[in-house]
């Protein structure tokens, strides 16, 4: 049931504590950069833009 309710929660955009609880500790930037990666359709983009991402993430 867990998974369902991550899965649920990515569809819709939000965290399964929101969908569970009401609340939502997500901020605007997360929200801010799905939108932005889901705007990336490409390929081999996405693999590049997830490169940088988990680059970044390192520093």
């Amino acid at each position: 049931m867990s998974s369902a309710i991550v899965k649920l929660a990515k569809a819709l955009h939000t965290t399964p504590n929101y969908l569970l609880m009401g609340e939502s500790d997500e901020d605007s930037w997360t929200e801010d950069m799905l939108n932005i990666l889901e705007k990336i359709t490409d390929l081999a983009m996405r693999t590049l833009a997830m490169k940088q991402l988990k680059c970044i993430a390192e520093l």
